[in-house]
């Protein structure tokens, strides 16, 4: 549960439709962490990068 409600807006606007069921990590690309901070300052997100 995420609460309050709207939350779950960043991880649509941050991730991608999958193109296959099966699941290859291997493959995942490396985190856009531009595009991460840019939504965090948009939905009020902190990341503690030093922790």
């Amino acid at each position: 549960m995420i609460s309050p409600g709207g939350f779950e807006d960043y991880f649509v606007e941050y991730g991608e439709p999958a193109t296959t069921r099966s699941p290859r990590l291997a493959e995942t690309p490396m985190p856009d962490m531009e595009k991460a901070q840019r939504l965090a300052e948009k939905y009020g997100v902190e990341f503690d990068l030093e922790g």
